[in-house]
């Protein structure tokens, strides 16, 4: 081979190892900037329409790259770095306007202006290259069939890769961190698109720089509560971009309250004075969602008559067994009002927590108790473990609730059928569940859970609507192992644990009658999720407007 020929074929070889990065770099930033927008919109409308973008785009850009060449300037790629840089700053104008655009038409409109346009200059700087390494011709011909099918290939693999990754290692650094990955993916561009239009990204960087609001560092935290503390009365104590999205405590300094947010979610709160009307100390803080103090009527489940217990000499009442010789387990831990309260009453407490950043933020600022088993690890794995082994739970407390969904692989008839295996033979099991009790996602976990545990009772947070509609509620359906009525027994003072709230809401008021929920139909397996997951969308779109009335819309626009 002469060395002019070596040259060529060196060139070609770089040509084709840009192309390559091109489209990686491309694929990782469709996945960052999306991530970007959960704590603004959440995570299900988010992922709504991502894929089909990002696909659609890619596909578009590929079959019609001859046209766009012949009206886009020479070197396209000379714009990817100051377009990558660009994007955080777009981003956070299109945040401040997230209450107009809402959550159906918010995620999309911000990808169709930040990311798509980076997927097209990567495309068409792609097949620039690959002309110029002759692989590809300046018109449609044939081998842009096998090569975009090529190309097609590697931008879903490496998205669905990045993807992957960013569960488990996002906010293991201040680098891999949402605007931490951004300003990465950015360098990145330029080195391989090197361009004196890089001086564009100067603006946006400055800015970034002076008011590092998204960036979850002391300095990014000082600025953040800069604003929120003039403008709104809220602060920030802490935040954290974990493996279930970004975390924060949010404090108002105005109402006396403090939260515990999971991208647009919260997972609970407290108030940090106790009201008005209530005289002396509280021995738990006081819930702000009356819902978790609901759950703790497990303690209460009693039996009308006597019934068969296995290994006791004779009938016992479920509720004769004494708090201290009593065990728990807990599905989802939030800020771990209800596993505080099963520790003030000397009850045995394991607590199964997939967030190691949300057991660390309840312990931290919620006055978790640290006399507790805690298992920080997806529930799935755990359950299928504890099966083997001879621990069984008097009571079961499921909470998985977040971001208007629930993860829908802890709802299945096996899930549930394991967790009535770990349930002691007069144990109690209660499952929150939260959503529009009138669509057939509420009936079919209600079947589903019946199936398995043929005795419940459902109670919901509030009283039921006046007029038709859509039913929004959060409601609990307490369970227990063997098949025979139940009802709960009148609290005595200690179970209120000097607690205002637990004297109002311990005991469930308004129960949903039998006859509401549609007995046919089927239940939901562990091979088929998607009678379930079908409904996720619609109602996070409604969990996504309820917060938006919890706290201000700023508070969600600025993270």
């Amino acid at each position: 081979m002469s060395e002019t020929q070596l040259h060529l074929s060196f060139a070609q070889f770089f040509y084709v190892l840009r192309s390559l990065l091109l489209i990686s770099v491309a694929a990782a930033q469709t996945q960052v900037f999306q991530l970007a927008l959960t704590p603004v919109y959440g995570s299900i409308p988010t992922a709504e329409y991502h894929l089909n973008l990002a696909f659609t785009a890619f596909l578009l850009t590929w079959y019609f790259r001859p046209v766009f060449a012949k009206y886009l300037p020479e070197r396209p790629h000379r714009f990817l770095a100051p377009w990558a840089s660009c994007v955080p700053f777009i981003q956070s104008w299109l945040f401040s306007q997230s209450s107009r655009l809402g959550a159906t038409w918010g995620p999309p409109l911000t990808e169709i202006c930040t990311s798509l346009p980076l997927v097209f200059l990567s495309i068409v700087s792609t097949s620039a290259l690959l002309e110029s390494a002759n692989i590809l011709q300046s018109e449609s011909s044939m081998i842009d069939y096998p090569v975009g099918i090529g190309a097609y290939s590697l931008f879903a693999l490496v998205l669905f890769q990045t993807e992957d990754l960013l569960g488990k290692y996002i906010g293991s650094s201040l680098l891999l961190t949402r605007y931490g990955l951004q300003l990465l993916l950015a360098c990145i561009s330029a080195i391989l698109s090197p361009s004196r239009y890089i001086a564009l990204a100067t603006l946006p960087l400055f800015q970034l720089y002076r008011y590092p609001i998204h960036i979850p560092n002391h300095q990014g935290n000082l600025v953040l509560n800069h604003t929120l503390q003039n403008h709104f009365q809220y602060q920030i104590l802490a935040r954290h971009e974990s493996v279930t999205g970004y975390i924060s405590v949010l404090e108002s300094i105005k109402d006396h309250f403090r939260v515990l947010r999971c991208d647009h979610s919260l997972l609970g709160g407290e108030w940090l004075e106790p009201p008005r009307d209530h005289k002396g100390t509280t021995n738990v803080p006081e819930p702000v969602f009356a819902i978790f103090v609901m759950m703790e009527a497990v303690r209460l489940v009693t039996t009308q008559t006597p019934m068969p217990v296995e290994d006791t000499e004779g009938d016992v009442l479920i509720s004769q067994k004494v708090d201290s010789e009593s065990s728990a387990l807990l599905i989802g831990l939030g800020i771990g009002t209800s596993a505080t309260a099963f520790l003030k009453h000397n009850i045995s407490t394991t607590i199964v927590e997939i967030d190691p950043i949300i057991h660390k933020y309840a312990q931290q600022f919620f006055s978790l108790p640290p006399n507790h088993t805690a298992e920080i690890r997806d529930a799935l794995s755990f359950v299928e473990e504890a099966l083997d082994l001879p621990t069984r739970y008097d009571y079961i407390i499921h909470d998985v609730f977040t971001g208007g969904a629930e993860p829908a692989s802890l709802f299945t008839l096996e899930f549930i059928a394991s967790l009535n295996t770990l349930l002691q033979p007069a144990g109690v099991i209660a499952i929150n569940y939260a959503g529009d009790i009138s669509q057939p996602a509420a009936h079919l976990i209600v079947r589903t859970i019946k199936a398995v545990f043929p005795s419940c009772r459902i109670f919901r947070e509030d009283a039921p609507p006046v007029s038709p509609g859509p039913d929004l509620t959060n409601m609990v359906i307490f369970c227990v192992k063997p098949n025979i009525d139940f009802t709960f027994r009148e609290p005595i003072e200690r179970d209120f644990l000097e607690s205002h709230a637990r004297r109002h809401y311990l005991l469930p008021k308004y129960e949903i009658p039998d006859d509401v929920w549609e007995r046919d139909g089927g239940v939901l397996r562990k091979g088929n999720l998607e009678p379930l997951t079908s409904y996720a969308v619609k109602g996070a779109r409604a969990h996504w407007s309820i917060m938006r009335q919890i706290l201000p819309p700023k508070i969600w626009e600025l993270w």
